[in-house]
């Protein structure tokens, strides 16, 4: 299966690998998302959302998330920047134009209720394949 690894810079790095992987239940392919922040700095990082745009809006409607830290997930074209309890993305990045069209929340709000820094979720549709 196709397979990609990128970082998105910031104080603490964020480290992404998406995958795409048959499921064989349905035998449809879906996205596996391997997320990691990049703590060698020694600067502690606590991840509670990672937002994202999809190439193709009309898949949207029949997407779906699942993964052990997933506690909030919305698909939306160009309007998604706040899951709640403060996982949001209204700052610099938004501030000037849309939303992104996916926002999956990890975790918990709070100091000392849950540190992650490393997860993995899955992304389906109910239509049929997804792709990178």
């Amino acid at each position: 299966m196709t397979s990609v690894t990128f970082t998105i810079p910031g104080t603490v790095d964020t480290i992404i690998t998406v995958t795409e992987v048959l499921n064989p239940d349905t035998g449809y392919t879906e996205l596996q998302f391997d997320v990691s922040v990049d703590e060698s700095g020694g600067i502690e990082a606590d991840m509670r959302g990672l937002y994202f745009d999809v190439g193709d809006e009309s898949v949207l409607g029949a997407l779906s998330v699942s993964g052990d830290d997933v506690t909030a997930s919305e698909f939306s074209a160009d309007s998604v920047d706040d899951l709640g309890h403060g996982n949001n993305m209204k700052g610099a990045i938004t501030k000037g134009g849309n939303g992104f069209d996916a926002g999956i929340g990890f975790g918990t709000p709070g100091m000392a209720k849950d540190d992650i820094d490393s997860t993995s979720f899955t992304l389906s549709s109910a239509d049929g394949d997804l792709s990178l």
